[in-house]
């Protein structure tokens, strides 16, 4: 008789795959870089290369996968700031531009693995991250700035453009690494520097909102 196949269980399913997440966050930190060999991941995570497949299907899933999973603390912690009672909405303004800042830092991959995947804007890849992130970030900023408009604290702005205008900004210092070289002399962000760059770019957005 043939032996059937023991099912893994879910719980093991899903610590497999997020192990597999783990280990491709890690070296694409190391490296800086986004475009890693999944042999390469595979290794770090001491599991066969074919699991890759088993669990993601291909490289795009399972980077697809890896941006949700961020993307889902991101508008979690988001969210969680919209709702907190007692705090002004400008200031909640103020502490989300300086979180977005800390996303980069806390996860250096997320903004190169966003435009790789939103390149083809049909793709099924696209419309997920479109709807799980981007689109739940635009509707919380929209509620802020409305909320912070009417009580008298900031300007009116087009919500489209302050999300444009605040994501170039909060992930330019990550994405010019030549620059930040060549020209200022560093070959690393530290922490206290990542910090900075977040109250300063804050403040100067929020000083150019003020009525």
């Amino acid at each position: 008789m043939a032996r059937t196949k023991t099912p893994r269980s879910r719980g093991n399913r899903e610590t497999t795959g997020e192990n597999l997440l783990d280990a491709a966050a890690a070296i694409m930190t190391e490296q800086d870089s986004v475009d890693v060999p999944l042999a390469d991941i595979a290794e770090r995570a001491g599991m066969n290369i074919a699991l890759i497949k088993y669990y993601f299907g291909n490289k795009e899933g399972m980077m697809t996968a890896l941006v949700v999973r961020e993307a889902e603390r991101i508008v979690r912690e988001f969210r969680a700031l919209v709702a907190m009672e007692g705090v002004e909405p400008v200031e909640k303004l103020r502490r989300h531009i300086a979180a977005q800042v800390m996303i980069y830092w806390r996860f250096p991959y997320f903004d190169g693995l966003l435009r790789n995947l939103l390149r083809d804007s049909s793709s099924e890849s696209a419309r997920l991250i479109t709807r799980e992130y981007i689109s739940a970030v635009c509707d919380a900023q929209q509620t802020l700035l409305t909320a912070a408009s009417a009580k008298g604290q900031i300007k009116a702005v087009d919500a489209r453009n302050f999300y444009f205008a605040t994501s170039g900004a909060c992930h330019y210092l990550f994405s010019a690494r030549a620059t930040l070289k060549h020209v200022f002399g560093h070959d690393r962000i530290s922490d206290d520097m990542a910090r900075s760059y977040a109250n300063d770019v804050a403040r100067m957005i929020m000083e150019g909102l003020e009525c």
